[in-house]
């Protein structure tokens, strides 16, 4: 990764984890302070049950004393002890009933026993309520819950006293009962605000919730951790979530009455929720806004170093001009100055190696020309001074004469390929000519120079030979080819030396072969610079540098297309017109063992 990409990779991930982070303590303090807020409310809904049920039993408890002060319902109740009269006391006291307002009215006797029965919901007087009542007046209680099949009644028993204090007598007992129904929890639930269920032990008796609600609610009375517990918890009925606790009306026995308060949660759920939704809006503002601001950061910071290594790419590449700006920090600064001051030691350098190696290659070169040119002078002096003393008849002199001639043409083919080497690139005169024709006369200018009697030389010509080039030069260029070629096979009991033109549309493809050893590895990656030689005795290293020049004065590459001990392969690709500039030089083929 780029540094600009790393310093943001890394500044986004503490800018998401430090966002994470404090939005999730918010995240955890607004929740724990709603549930904090829920728990106080759903105390405050029980207390506030509370005080309306002591309120209204109060209310019931004084009604039903006041009903049980009546002097008619005394004298009534004063020939209870008449078991004939149990028929008249069950009629005279409807009246009292309908004043009361109770859902239940009853008179007893003294011992308990059920005088006047009137019930709203078909309560009878059967074991069952006679038994609770004597249970009531045994243990002296002023209220108390009576649950009957599904009908569950909050109770209130009064004595009936007859007489003043002093004579004062027990003449019976009141009981004024109210059933609690779903009318009754809906009032309490208008009051106190939140959602209402009476239970007795895991019995749902009525509530306010909606029939799927009263559904799970019963499933949770059956659990041991449920709303039955003393503590407020979390509760799912249906599709919402309520915040439960109970309030024990009765923990007698048989059975424990319960008040549930369910309070919900949709309010403080949503908002929780919206909550939710707007910190992951602000975490993503917050990441997009950071990985923005810093972009620009990390461009200015990175920018500076951006030049630097530009600049190294440039230098790599060999342009010493590239300009480093020494901007930014004092560290990248310092970078870019120092950078500089390196290129410039290292241009420095390059400068004195060139003109070194240039002083090397002239000593080269001044070398090899002064050997072979005392070597062809020497001979030329000798054969001048062996005409100049001897008598010598007329056909040796035209031996020495032939001598002095051919070392005179050999220092002048010396002096024309060194003026060929320093002559300016692309100076050629193109003409349109047959190549067939111009490797003909190459092949017969090796022939009337060399001895080839022992060596297998074929050309095989394919396609149009007829091409824009400079005939003398590529004649020069195959000439040195085959004679490289030939030499290259002096060591092989059958000499064979092909020379292969292939033509095409647009270019030539010259192959020169031979049988030889193949080209030593030492010079393989030199072949074609000017003085490499190897292995000849009288070599210059000269003709195949000429080679390459020609030939790249054509717009054309010569390679080694592939060498190894069964031969070489010498492969040239020029364009047919070599003034065309559409005909781009063929890239150069790696070197290949064969």
């Amino acid at each position: 990764m780029r540094l600009r990409s790393q310093l943001l990779a890394a500044t986004l991930s503490l800018i998401v984890a430090l966002t994470a982070a404090s939005l999730y303590i918010v995240h955890l303090t607004v929740r724990t302070e709603l549930q904090r807020q829920v728990s106080a409310s759903t105390e405050a809904s029980l207390l506030a049950f509370n005080a309306i049920r002591n309120e209204r039993e109060q209310m019931s408890s004084r009604a039903a004393a006041l009903i049980a002060e009546l002097p008619i319902l005394k004298a009534l109740m004063s020939i209870s002890n008449d078991r004939r009269a149990v028929p008249t006391i069950q009629d005279a006291s409807k009246p009292f009933w309908r004043l009361a307002g109770s859902d239940v009215f009853i008179l007893t006797s003294t011992s308990g026993e059920i005088l006047a029965l009137h019930s709203r919901t078909g309560l009878s007087a059967g074991g069952n309520i006679q038994a609770r009542v004597k249970t009531a007046i045994e243990r002296g209680t002023d209220a108390t819950w009576w649950l009957d099949g599904e009908h569950l009644y909050w109770v209130f028993l009064k004595p009936l006293v007859i007489g003043s204090e002093q004579y004062a007598r027990n003449a019976g007992y009141l009981v004024v009962g109210y059933e609690v129904n779903r009318n009754v929890a809906a009032e309490l639930s208008r009051v106190i605000g939140s959602d209402v269920a009476l239970a007795v032990d895991d019995q749902l008796i009525t509530s306010t919730l909606d029939p799927s609600q009263e559904k799970d609610l019963r499933g949770n009375l059956h659990r041991p951790d449920g709303v039955q517990g003393d503590g407020i918890i979390d509760v799912a009925l249906g599709n919402a979530r309520y915040s439960a606790g109970s309030v024990i009306l009765q923990s007698d026995v048989p059975a424990t009455v319960r008040c549930i308060v369910l309070l919900p949660l949709a309010r403080s759920s949503g908002f929780l929720t919206l909550l939710n939704r707007i910190m992951v809006l602000l975490a993503i503002l917050a990441i997009l806004i950071g990985a923005l601001v810093f972009s620009f950061i990390a461009k200015a910071i990175t920018r500076p170093l951006e030049n630097v290594v530009s600049a190294i790419h440039a230098l790599s590449g060999g342009d010493f001009s590239y300009t480093v700006r020494a901007e930014g920090s004092r560290e990248v600064v310092d970078l870019a100055q120092s950078f500089a001051a390196m290129r410039q030691k290292l241009l420095d350098y390059q400068n004195q190696q060139l003109i070194a190696e240039r002083t090397a290659a002239l000593g080269e070169t001044a070398a090899s020309i002064s050997h072979d040119l005392r070597h062809y002078l020497a001979a030329v002096v000798a054969n001048a001074e062996f005409l100049y003393d001897s008598e010598q008849n007329s056909p040796e002199r035209e031996e020495i004469f032939r001598e002095i001639k051919t070392a005179t043409n050999q220092m002048l083919e010396l002096i024309d390929s060194l003026r060929e080497l320093s002559s300016e690139p692309g100076n050629i005169s193109p003409e349109s000519s047959d190549l067939k024709v111009v490797a003909e006369r190459a092949i017969d200018a090796l022939k009337a120079s060399h001895d080839l009697r022992g060596c297998d030389l074929t050309a095989n010509f394919n396609g149009n030979m007829e091409g824009m080039f400079d005939p003398r030069k590529i004649e020069r260029v195959l000439l040195n080819l085959l004679l490289n070629a030939y030499e290259a096979t002096e060591s092989s009991a059958h000499p064979t030396v092909r020379l292969t033109v292939d033509a095409t549309d647009k270019r030539f493809d010259i192959r020169v072969a031979d049988n030889g050893t193949g080209v030593p590895e030492e010079i393989r990656t030199t072949l074609f610079q000017p003085f490499v030689s190897f292995g000849k005795v009288n070599g210059t290293g000269i003709g195949l540098a000429i080679v390459n020049k020609i030939v790249s004065d054509h717009g054309a590459e010569v390679t080694v297309e592939s060498t190894g001990p069964n031969g070489t392969v010498i492969l040239i690709r020029m364009p047919k017109n070599t003034s065309d500039p559409r005909v781009l030089p063929v890239p150069t083929a790696a070197l290949q063992p064969r």
